[in-house]
């Protein structure tokens, strides 16, 4: 009788611990991204676009610029600047307000799609209330999910979700909450930063 109790006090623990370690890794790269911002552009010879009126300046293979967010700068990092994007056809027309004071879900499997994922957390994290790997209905028997919270389109209330799918064809869309991006694996980096851009009005 106290096995099954056992069992979900370790699966409640481990759901705790993903949310932790998701969090300090948003924590970090948060840190990361206003003293990288803060870094280069003080050095000099800094590797430098102006793209729309924003000034990106690239240090450790990353790109940084400066927006403002609700009166505030803030600072947003990529791998990618938005000239070397001119080829990735995704348009999607959502403001940070779409996730502002929120829970996100992120969903996302392969190392590939997790990668582009995190690079959008890296972006969000300053806005969202916090932010966790969950998976949907249909992934449940993969090993990732074992200690993940099942949550898809019709599943996220209040809250907000970002689902990152492998399919030949790029395609993004939003509704109720939900952020669906579909890509090829190759690609979800240059798509997640082109979404990037597109939520902070960049592009």
């Amino acid at each position: 009788m106290l096995k099954p109790l056992k069992t979900e006090k370790n699966r409640e623990s481990k759901q705790r611990r993903g949310i932790i370690i998701l969090g300090i890794i948003i924590a970090v790269i948060m840190i990361f991204g206003s003293v990288g911002w803060a870094l280069v552009s003080q050095k000099d010879g800094s590797e430098k676009v102006e793209y729309n009126g924003f000034t990106f300046l690239k240090q450790d293979n990353r790109w940084f610029t400066e927006v403002e967010v609700y009166g505030e700068k803030q600072t947003v990092t990529s791998l990618y600047h938005p000239g070397q994007l001119n080829e990735t056809d995704v348009k999607i027309d959502i403001g940070i307000e779409k996730f502002a004071g929120k829970d996100l879900y992120v969903i996302a499997l392969s190392p590939e799609e997790q990668q582009a994922a995190i690079e959008l957390v890296y972006n969000l994290g300053n806005f969202v209330n916090r932010a966790q790997f969950a998976c949907l209905p249909t992934q449940i028997n993969d090993s990732f999910c074992d200690d993940k919270p099942v949550k898809d389109c019709g599943d996220v209330d209040f809250n907000s979700a970002i689902i990152l799918i492998n399919t030949e064809i790029d395609n993004t869309e939003y509704k109720e909450g939900c952020l669906k991006i579909k890509g090829e694996k190759e690609d979800f980096v240059k798509i997640t930063d082109k979404i990037i851009f597109q939520i902070f009005n960049i592009i």
